[in-house]
């Protein structure tokens, strides 16, 4: 059969939508997979919509976005100050982020059996998201390794959506401001003029806006950890805001741009042949205010990944 890549790239930019990796050994097994002894999933959006929210599509937060994670304890005694869910600790002190706090709503099932339909459906996927490269190359990328079966982690290029999408830069944006406003009270609690932090998991309201986002990271989830100093009424802090999601796909809901449903590409994880994964990412700024006058003193400067 003789493929169009003018027609691919555009039903790959109808049908996207995120999900995770299909069968490590999809290579060896192309004439299997084809056969729906593997299985494909859609780049759709995997992030389950916000309450109340028409607009996006019910897949669009992940499933980890729908319970709010909780940051694990220290084991030693070393936090004595915390702030609205920030805490002056030596370390970062990484969310919970596991089976407990995601949801999984195709779960492999070693007694489901492929149809036609499935096998069609990954055959035609699998040309999609490799026609999607040439237009959405991050999102693409998160369908292929969802395909790719694997499981394992996907570290997304969270500078790149930070520069390409307003949601994606205003998220990330909000961590900051929430990290500096913790500070000033963290310092005044402690009466420390060095010292460093760690934040819990923030869920964040805004949806990305644009395509490739949406279905690369969708409704994701933040948080930050940095160092201070202060000096004669000024702060100045080095923080890093991390990225964190998961990439699966969720019944009942659909793609926003192509309104296909979640279940098309649910049902190849069920199969065995693809597999949801964590996304995560991280971006790092400078950044300086004067004492009470963060909204009109800050100066926020990007490190770049």
């Amino acid at each position: 059969m003789v493929i169009n890549p003018l027609r691919v790239a555009k039903n790959a930019v109808e049908l996207l939508n995120p999900s995770t990796k299909a069968p490590s050994n999809e290579t060896t097994n192309t004439a299997a997979n084809l056969q729906g002894s593997q299985n494909s999933s859609t780049v759709n959006n995997n992030r389950d919509v916000y309450e109340g929210d028409s607009s996006r599509e019910s897949s669009a937060l992940r499933g980890s976005s729908r319970s709010e994670a909780t940051i694990n304890e220290p084991t030693s005694a070393d936090v004595k100050y915390a702030d609205s869910g920030y805490k002056i600790s030596s370390k970062p002190i990484p969310p919970k982020w596991d089976a407990s706090i995601y949801d999984n709503d195709y779960p492999y099932d070693p007694n489901m059996k492929a149809t036609v339909t499935d096998r069609l459906d990954w055959v035609k996927w699998g040309v999609m998201g490799q026609g999607a490269k040439l237009i959405m190359p991050d999102a693409a990328a998160a369908y292929n390794h969802y395909r790719a079966n694997s499981g394992e982690d996907l570290v997304v290029n969270v500078a790149k959506g930070y520069t390409e999408d307003t949601a994606v830069k205003n998220s990330i944006d909000s961590e900051v401001r929430r990290a500096q406003e913790s500070v000033e009270r963290l310092r005044t609690q402690s009466g420390l003029d060095t010292f460093s932090f760690s934040g819990e998991l923030h869920q964040n309201p805004e949806y990305p806006v644009t395509e490739n986002w949406q279905k690369t990271l969708g409704g994701f989830n933040t948080w930050s950890h940095g160092d201070v100093t202060y000096k004669d009424g000024e702060y100045r802090m080095t923080v890093t805001v991390n990225v964190l999601d998961r990439y699966n796909f969720n019944k009942g809901q659909q793609d926003i741009a192509s309104g296909t449903s979640d279940d098309v590409n649910g049902r190849f994880e069920a199969l065995g042949w693809a597999k949801s994964f964590n996304t995560k990412g991280q971006m790092t700024f400078e950044v300086s205010w004067k004492e009470g006058e963060i909204p009109s003193s800050t100066t926020q400067v990007s490190q770049g990944r």
